[in-house]
């Protein structure tokens, strides 16, 4: 004899429709507008902090260079590193992820940096553009120490 029982039918994802203000906001052309407000930031303010050298010589893991990439709905902030002689081996320029801003809304973002466990910490969920700014504009946990 087979049962007819049925099984618990919980909702499944699958497309959603975005609104006109949500579907500009994720708009490439959107996007190119942060990521121009971030890297002017970036350049009047974190590269005069993180780039100096205060009268030393270049030494293994300095940042050289900040840039920012999209990868999706992430702007995430990259340092290029310096490599040098390590053990006894040349060791190339490498990069590290430092921050990441997401957008997850019309003016709404999540900022997270990037851990030493090789995970992404938010540190404000759901933010205006203007907060998740300032996490640019002054020394925290974005920037790359």
């Amino acid at each position: 004899m087979v049962s007819h029982t049925r099984r618990n039918e919980a909702p499944r994802g699958g497309w959603v429709r975005l609104s006109a203000a949500e579907a500009k906001a994720f708009s490439a052309e959107s996007k190119q507008a942060i990521k121009a407000r971030v890297d002017q930031i970036i350049e009047e303010q974190m590269k005069p902090e993180t780039l100096t050298r205060r009268g030393r010589r270049a030494a293994f893991g300095d940042v050289q260079e900040l840039y920012t990439k999209w990868h999706g709905d992430h702007l995430v902030l990259f340092a290029k590193r310096r490599g040098g002689r390590v053990a006894g081996r040349q060791v190339e320029d490498f990069e590290t992820k430092s921050g990441r801003l997401t957008i997850v809304g019309v003016d709404l973002f999540d900022v997270a940096y990037f851990r030493h466990t090789g995970r992404w910490w938010t540190i404000q969920s759901v933010c205006t553009q203007k907060t998740a700014l300032e996490y640019f504009r002054k020394p925290s946990p974005l920037w790359p120490w």
